[in-house]
């Protein structure tokens, strides 16, 4: 099977990781998906642990995940919503060593270009392609549109 290509992957501007696709990628605003909503914010930088917004900063550890806000419509479609998940008011663990081992590093290699089902701990349900991996992240392409998942946030996944 033929590895499909990524939009972005062919513009050497746009790279697939974090401080990429928040600083240049997605900008100039930027949709983050936090405990508390949706946020459109212009991501100023991109710290260890924060994400400096022209509204604030924003603690990594609330991000779920990030698009690029004028994106929205055309991801709608692959985002749902669990309240029964909301309900329960997860959080993401301060530690560490705390948080559940959910994505294991065999799953991720074997959904490599597959299509995956994602249970945010915020109740968002997210369907899309993998199309990368990092120590901290997740590039899902969802129609056509890159998505940035915080693994911190995953409470469940899924290869379909």
């Amino acid at each position: 099977m033929e590895k499909q290509s990524h939009p972005l992957d062919e513009n050497q501007n746009h790279p697939l990781d974090e401080t990429s696709l928040l600083m240049t990628g997605f900008g100039p605003v930027v949709l983050i998906g936090t405990y508390k909503g949706g946020h459109r914010v212009i991501v100023e930088a991109v710290k260890t642990y924060d994400i400096v917004t022209n509204v604030g900063v924003v603690s990594k550890r609330d991000v779920m995940f990030a698009i690029k806000a004028d994106t929205l419509e055309a991801v709608k479609t692959g985002i749902a919503f669990d309240a029964n998940v909301k309900k329960r008011n997860l959080r993401t663990a301060i530690k560490i060593r705390d948080r559940p081992k959910v994505l294991r590093r065999r799953n991720l290699e074997r959904a490599a270009n597959k299509t995956v089902h994602l249970v945010m701990r915020s109740g968002h349900i997210l369907r899309g392609r993998l199309v990368r991996n990092s120590r901290y992240n997740l590039v899902l392409e969802i129609n056509q549109q890159t998505v940035l998942v915080y693994k911190h946030g995953v409470l469940e996944f899924k290869i379909r």
